[in-house]
Formats: structure tokens, sequence, C-alpha cells
């Protein structure tokens, strides 16, 4: 059982990162933001509340989404897309929308936090924390 919690603490003794948090009202622009940092379309953007969920962005070689659910439990999905063509963004957005999005399923308020990893030059130095009321 590794929790995003953990996971972070292990990442930070091994890994100095900084770290910029973005938290917000409801429909204040917070996935809006988090999409023109990234220049990929990963979180949905409306004008009503939608992510639900703590989301952690991280730079990684492969992409790996872990979600922590509320009781404790992690799952790990894998994707084996290519994040740079409309097709693996799509992949992507389904998965974070399955899994943070509280218009997409009920269940999406289970998780408590989703620790994502995507090949991200700009996070080789950089993360992103995000946390969405709702």
């Amino acid at each position: 059982h590794t929790s995003c919690s953990s996971l972070n603490e292990n990442k930070r003794k091994s890994n100095p990162q900084t770290v910029i948090y973005i938290s917000g009202e409801t429909s204040s622009g917070k996935s809006t933001l988090i999409n023109t940092i990234l220049g990929k379309k990963i979180f949905k953007a409306r004008n009503r509340e939608s992510t639900s969920t703590i989301c952690k962005l991280r730079n990684s070689k492969t992409i790996r989404i872990i979600a922590e659910r509320i009781s404790g439990e992690t799952s790990l999905t894998e994707l084996n897309c290519d994040p740079e063509t409309e097709d693996g963004e799509n992949e992507i957005r389904q998965i974070l929308k399955e899994l943070t999005d509280v218009t997409a399923q009920s269940d999406s308020k289970m998780n408590n936090c989703v620790d994502i990893g995507l090949p991200i030059p700009l996070l080789t130095v950089l993360s992103i924390f995000m946390y969405c009321l709702g």
C-alpha cells in the first residue's frame, strides 16, 4: 500500500522540488490554468464544479496515474500512449475524468488524491499541486 502522501515524502527526500499550489473557489479557472501551463487539455475546464480531487502532477518518463481512495486503497494505471498526440491526450483526459470529475461519476468523490506522472519537461524542476474544493 503506497499512499500519495508517502509517495510525495519519498520523492521530496530523494529529489527536492519546487512546488506551486493552486487552489480556489469553484469555477475559478484552476483546471484551465493547469492545462495552459502544461500545454495539454488533460483536465476538463467547465463553468461549474468538476474536479473534486487533490491532484499532483510530476515529470515522469512513463504515464502513471496513482489514485488513493479515502479508504487508503490505491490503484495504479499505466498508459502506453503518446501524450503529444490528440488520441494520447484524450486517453489521459478520460482516465482523469473517471478519477476526479464529480460530474462524470459519483465514485470520483471516493478518491483522496491522484498522483499523475507524465513526460512534461517543465516539471523536471517544478511540481504543481492543485487542491480543488468540491
